[in-house]
């Protein structure tokens, strides 16, 4: 792609998503997860905002247009499962050599492991984002003929779908019970809004300085009423919701100039998705070791390992015989 025509703010979108999704996971792989203060919590479930920022940013791709369903679930589905099932084998391979899987004993036990941790989601917990994303481009067809660009009635269409999302969001706020979709433990209806609104911004909200004016003093304003409910033990769905959209639009708002600093960020959306699947065998490495004190041990983790990645990656970018859809570039 021309870099000068590529919309360097979905690189950046990118490129934070998965640097929050390394440090969430390393925060967790130090079991700072856990909730010991209103805080430490809060600073773990904001790092959870890189998951949703990657669901927006795939709605805002694949809901602009109208694809042939076979062509585009071949496409997709191509890009995203067959890195997966390579590092996916990889990562189980590793963990069984240094016993993350007891029951593993020999080739055939090893086997049934393996193929028993692909269907039910438990070769890696952080792999349950394939899962999810796998259930919405199985919609996505549907979802790009009833938000046609070229339908008048589209953006209202979508307004009222995003209307419902955050009335239903209020309503499980209020009554927990309510609509209880789950979608492999996650659910379902949460990452569909954020999916629908990713499409909302890319396709109506062209303004670079709208984006960037409210969407900065909107995840201000989301993170300090966020952490100010935690402490308060009293966490509200909507405001979290709020402080992913906003960061959305603030980062999507930003341009790089020409020069090293562009092409790194281009380069590292290019490697996130190779990123997101193997960044899990270095953080659980560097967790099982490192003994800094806890407030810097997450970033140090992520740090060191976010360098290694980014140096694993282009080693195998420049590896010409390398198959570029099994790596998941």
């Amino acid at each position: 792609m021309d870099q000068s025509k590529r919309d360097i703010g979905l690189d950046i979108v990118r490129s934070v998503a998965i640097l929050l999704v390394i440090l969430q996971h390393s925060w967790s792989g130090l079991d700072l997860d856990v909730q010991s203060g209103a805080f430490s919590y809060w600073f773990y479930s904001a790092l959870c905002i890189g998951v949703p920022l990657f669901v927006m940013l795939s709605g805002a791709l694949n809901l602009g247009k109208v694809e042939e369903t076979g062509s585009f679930l071949k496409r997709r589905f191509r890009r995203i499962l067959l890195p997966f099932f390579l590092w996916a084998t990889v990562v189980f391979l590793i963990s069984a050599f240094v016993g993350k899987y007891p029951e593993v004993r020999g080739f055939r036990s090893g086997v049934t492991a393996y193929f028993t941790g692909l269907l039910e989601g438990g070769i890696n917990q952080a792999y349950w984002y394939v899962y999810m994303l796998a259930g919405l481009y199985l919609v996505t067809p549907i979802l790009q003929r009833a938000f046609r660009p070229d339908n008048p009635d589209s953006r209202k269409l979508l307004g009222y779908c995003l209307v419902i999302w955050v009335a239903v969001q209020l309503l499980r706020d209020l009554y927990p019970a309510f609509l209880p979709v789950k979608y492999y433990a996650f659910s379902a209806d949460v990452f569909l809004g954020y999916y629908l609104a990713g499409a909302y911004i890319r396709r109506y909200m062209t303004d670079r300085e709208v984006r960037r004016r409210y969407g900065s003093l909107g995840f201000l304003a989301c993170a300090a009423l966020s952490m100010l409910l935690r402490a308060t033990g009293h966490p509200v769905r909507i405001v979290e919701m709020s402080e992913v959209v906003c960061l959305f639009l603030w980062l999507s708002s930003l341009e790089i100039p020409e020069g090293r600093l562009r092409r790194e960020t281009t380069a590292l959306s290019r490697y996130s998705y190779t990123v997101y699947l193997t960044h899990v065998v270095p953080v659980g490495a560097l967790c099982s070791v490192f003994h800094a004190p806890a407030a810097l041990a997450p970033a140090a983790v992520c740090l060191l390992v976010a360098v290694a990645e980014f140096i694993f990656c282009r080693i195998l970018d420049a590896w010409n015989r390398r198959p570029k859809e099994w790596i998941g570039f």
